[in-house]
């Protein structure tokens, strides 16, 4: 996987053989399913060729209009809001909020993403990560794939979700380089309290997807969980909670 040759898959696969099949298993549909052995064949063999009759347009990731749908009313969580580029495709796809929290650690980033989203008037940005806890954090980079690292260069504020955001949540989207399941716990009492839809980054680490899924299990054992799989240069997979 580009950008993870470091992590050995075929480890992760063989070590967590039951974790996987309980992640089969607990899948809401039969593509979920299927795409989860594309993406477990792709890990061992690094042939792209397992994925391409899955990946679907770029477009419609976190916002599968097949799985999930959207009222007027929603209040949504963007974590790893980056240049507004997901707030862009929300909003251009006809959606509406109540209010969009666009949460970006890159004070060069969220700048960006308060030009490009200027025309709307129920985004709050925040110059933050999201974590387990509220602290202050190590950032690095300014572009794609910024981390929380105690080798970053920058010094930023990370508060949970829950501590954040006091109005029920009716969405929650986290793609932030492997720091989803610490997000996650982060927000367990809005995920308690209001089960928000989710669309989860689970591509960053090799076990992602059964993690998040037990995760969020513990936490909501009424979730319906999907996983599909986006057109870019990586295994770009989510997890939808719903």
């Amino acid at each position: 996987m580009h950008g993870y040759s470091h992590f050995d898959f075929a480890e992760d696969i063989i070590i967590n053989e039951i974790e996987y099949r309980n992640l089969y298993n607990i899948l809401g549909d039969d593509k979920s399913r299927a795409i989860l052995l594309a993406v477990l064949k792709y890990k061992l063999s690094l042939n792209r060729s397992f994925l391409d009759s899955f990946a679907q347009h770029a477009l419609d990731q976190y916002f599968d209009p097949l799985l999930i749908s959207f009222g007027s009313d929603e209040v949504i969580a963007d974590c790893g809001g980056f240049i507004g580029d997901t707030a862009n495709s929300y909003f251009r796809m006809k959606n509406r909020a109540k209010l969009y929290y666009l949460i970006e650690p890159s004070e060069k980033n969220i700048n960006i993403a308060k030009r490009s989203l200027k025309e709307f008037d129920n985004i709050h940005f925040c110059n933050c990560a999201t974590g387990l806890r509220n602290d202050d954090v190590s950032f690095g980079s300014d572009g794609i794939g910024g981390i929380i690292s105690a080798q970053g260069n920058n010094k930023v504020k990370q508060f949970s979700l829950d501590t954040l955001i006091k109005e029920p949540l009716t969405f929650i989207k986290m793609d932030i380089e492997g720091a989803e399941i610490e997000s996650l716990k982060g927000a367990r009492e809005q995920i308690k309290n209001n089960k928000p839809k989710l669309a989860i980054c689970a591509y960053h680490k090799p076990d992602d997807a059964w993690q998040i899924v037990k995760t969020l299990t513990k936490l909501r054992p009424d979730y319906k969980f999907y996983f599909r799989l986006y057109f870019s240069p990586y295994c770009e997979a989510v997890i939808y909670a719903l």
